[in-house]
């Protein structure tokens, strides 16, 4: 399964809603976004339709305080898959 349909799989991040979620992908050019063209793949996290237009529009965060908390976000995301990756054994 591929990054994209794993996101789909999940809840949002912002407000826990349900899987589907949207993946979201980063905004900024160094993430590969420009004119017409979304950033890779690798740079997504899963957000509910609402809370994905409420973080492409700014609705909630300026571009700066968006940024910061997409790293933040998308950080866990990838904590998250690796640890579905690699599971822990219990130890106990």
């Amino acid at each position: 399964m591929n990054r994209l349909q794993r996101l789909k799989s999940l809840p949002c991040v912002q407000c826990h809603a349900s899987p589907p979620s949207d993946p979201c992908h980063a905004n900024w050019a160094e993430f590969g976004k420009g004119m017409g063209i979304k950033s890779d793949d690798e740079y997504t996290i899963p957000l509910c339709r609402a809370c994905h237009f409420d973080f492409d529009t700014y609705a909630d965060m300026e571009r700066e305080k968006a940024k910061a908390w997409f790293l933040r976000k998308w950080a866990f995301v990838n904590s998250v898959l690796n640890e579905q990756d690699n599971p822990t054994e219990n130890l106990f």
